[in-house]
């Protein structure tokens, strides 16, 4: 066998470190062994790299090179950095039940056949900055304990067209996600994956079907002029604090699929902060860019009961009714802006507390009867009752149609005919709001 199509294998046994005879010929395939000291490709091009129960403790550092076969890392652990900045790897790699405990770096490569990551945890930063990720792409089950970043990496089909696909399938975001400017030409699927820290799609496209079903996701999630061009599926995702939909771009073919998605109201700030500059600065960005403010919550909000809709799911529309004009209630306020809105805080306030946005059939059975008791009491202050008089009147005053001599035996004054006017048309609104709740589920 020729030195050239020689395959060093090391197994069994533990090394101080590889020898450079070795690394020129750049044939390694490591298996049930421990290396103390990290190592560089001297070669451009690499042919074999494989790991089997194997520990590196030491630096693999390797920079523009040429990955051409058998790149695999099996229940193997890495002690420090893992770095492969701007390589060809044409290839597809393939790493399972591997522990990467330093910083990983794939920055600015070019990924010919895809790669399959599974059940694997990195404790270190990861990064694909600004590469090309061709093929099937799978981290399934793996746990990013660090940051992880596909800022300005591209998911692109492979030449052959074969439907392939992106997944991060049961993953768990523990530390910061950049996608800044990513770009998924094909179906990324997030399907039961956990989010723990605040997250912005901030530009990131979107041009296939997007799965975000049973994904939780602890803090703020905001789609920042993200773009979505085919299906968006939020089925039984559950937000635990924000999202913000409400400066996203969706094509005019684009569906959205929320059902079962849960959200609640939750708390927004108007000191917010969007642009280049803020997302640059991570402490400008932690203090600003992750805050939702009063006006997006409430278009979110809107957003998502108008999905509801065109699904004809009416019970969920209304929820998220509810919670659109509770957000509106909050950005009109008096005491957070300290301006009178006048007749939008008005019409507001009437339509909370009489039957809470269309929602509560016992609170307009509520309102209305505070209104006869308000009314009717202001009505007996302004009459000469008489042995005559008993309160089964109150209860002809909650007819709005009632007669107008209803206590003309009692000798009212004008003030009365004012105060029953005024009952009529409160009562006769709340026996409509009323109703109104009644048939919350039945409108179209």
């Amino acid at each position: 066998m020729s030195e050239e199509s020689k395959i060093n294998v090391y197994d069994n046994s533990e090394y101080e470190k590889i020898p450079k005879n070795d690394l020129n010929n750049a044939k390694l395939i490591f298996k049930n062994v421990l290396v103390k000291q990290g190592f560089s490709f001297d070669k451009p091009v690499v042919n074999t790299f494989n790991t089997d129960n194997a520990t590196i403790c030491g630096k693999i550092e390797n920079k523009k090179h040429i990955f051409e076969q058998n790149f695999e890392c099996n229940n193997s652990k890495f002690l420090d950095e893992f770095s492969f900045k701007s390589s060809l790897i044409m290839t597809p790699i393939k790493v399972s039940c591997c522990r990467f405990l330093n910083d990983v770096d794939f920055s600015k490569c070019r990924f010919q056949n895809g790669i399959i990551v599974e059940n694997s945890i990195f404790f270190g930063n990861v990064k694909f900055d600004d590469s090309l990720l061709y093929g099937s792409v799978k981290f399934n089950g793996t746990k990013f304990l660090g940051g992880v970043s596909f800022k300005n990496a591209k998911f692109i089909d492979s030449e052959g067209g074969n439907n392939s696909k992106v997944d991060f399938i049961g993953c768990k975001f523990d530390g910061i996600i950049d996608f800044n400017n990513t770009t998924f030409n094909r179906l990324v699927d997030f399907y039961n994956s956990e989010f723990k820290t605040k997250i912005d799609f901030y530009r990131t496209d979107f041009f296939g079907v997007v799965v975000l079903s049973g994904s939780i996701f602890h803090q703020n999630t905001l789609f920042t002029y993200s773009t979505f061009k085919d299906l968006v599926i939020f089925r039984q995702a559950k937000f635990n604090e924000g999202l913000d939909l409400s400066l996203a771009n969706f094509y005019t073919n684009s569906d959205v699929n929320i059902f079962g998605l849960r959200l609640k109201n939750f708390k927004s700030n108007d000191d917010v902060r969007k642009d280049d500059d803020t997302f640059k600065d991570e402490k400008l960005r932690e203090k600003y860019f992750y805050n939702i403010p009063y006006s997006n919550k409430r278009e979110t909000f809107r957003l998502l009961k108008n999905y509801s809709t065109v699904q004809n799911n009416k019970i969920q529309s209304l929820d998220f009714h509810q919670l659109e004009m509770k957000s509106f209630s909050e950005e009109i306020a008096f005491f957070r802006t300290l301006k009178w809105h006048g007749n939008k805080w008005i019409i507001n306030s009437f339509n909370k507390y009489s039957n809470y946005y269309g929602s509560s059939w016992f609170q307009g059975t509520l309102f209305t009867l505070f209104c006869g008791v308000l009314f009717f009491s202001l009505g007996l202050s302004q009459i000469t009752p008489t042995n005559d008089f008993s309160y089964s009147y109150f209860f002809k005053f909650l007819n709005p149609t009632h007669s107008p001599d209803l206590m003309d035996e009692f000798n009212p004054t004008f003030s009365y005919y004012i105060w029953d006017y005024l009952g009529r048309i409160f009562i006769g609104y709340g026996i409509y709001q009323t109703i109104a709740a009644f048939r919350g589920y039945t409108k179209k």
